[in-house]
């Protein structure tokens, strides 16, 4: 089950949905994430692959950041719960580190 929630105020999300695996998208995604997970480890950013049909939430998650079935998306998710990055298209990861430093900065 897809419990967002139980990551607030714990750790920042990359969401990466999808509606099977086989997604031209989402395999860009897969090749810009690769390898790089210890950067976003070290930035307290979890990866989630999020495949339609796979979990029995993906609905209510599809719903909650406003992304039609079957579609390709990428989100962030803050701490906080709010989604600063909702693309509909695959993101560099560098994009991402960018955008969670800029985050960090503003919070301090």
């Amino acid at each position: 089950m897809l419990e967002i929630d139980q990551y607030r105020w714990k750790s920042r999300l990359l969401l990466v949905f999808a509606s099977a695996g086989d997604d031209p998208d989402f395999l860009s995604q897969q090749r810009m994430l690769e390898g790089r997970e210890g950067e976003l480890a070290a930035h307290e950013t979890l990866v989630m692959h999020i495949l339609d049909g796979a979990l029995p939430n993906v609905a209510s998650a599809r719903e909650r950041f406003r992304i039609e079935p079957g579609a390709f998306a990428v989100v962030l998710v803050e701490k906080d719960g709010s989604a600063p990055l909702v693309s509909r298209t695959p993101v560099g990861v560098d994009r991402v580190l960018a955008m969670v430093a800029g985050i960090q900065e503003r919070a301090i």
